[in-house]
């Protein structure tokens, strides 16, 4: 089964993280926040809408779940409708490229 994160469930991710831990010295992003916002900018870069989770690297994974769990959205829990057990993107598939 395969877990698909959109890149509106990166962005709500990465809002979750900059409204609960301090921007750095410098006015960057939270640690939990910065490997998000690299993975969104990638994203929006090579035009992807969505990925699947097991691309993410374990900060980002971590930094995900932590988020999910604590926000009203779930996006490891999105399934279609009638289809038990099952995990899937409420839009047609693409490749990596978003094509």
């Amino acid at each position: 089964m395969t877990t698909i994160l959109t890149i509106a469930d990166i962005e709500q991710a990465i809002n979750y993280w900059c409204t609960r831990q301090a921007p750095g010295e410098d006015g960057a992003l939270c640690k939990s926040a910065r490997p998000l916002a690299d993975l969104y900018g990638l994203m929006i870069y090579q035009r992807l809408s969505y990925i699947d989770v097991s691309r993410l690297e374990p900060e980002q994974t971590d930094a995900i779940r932590v988020a999910a769990a604590g926000g009203d959205d779930r996006p490891f829990r999105r399934r279609l409708p009638g289809v038990e057990g099952q995990e899937r993107p409420p839009y047609p598939a693409m490749d990596q490229h978003g094509e």
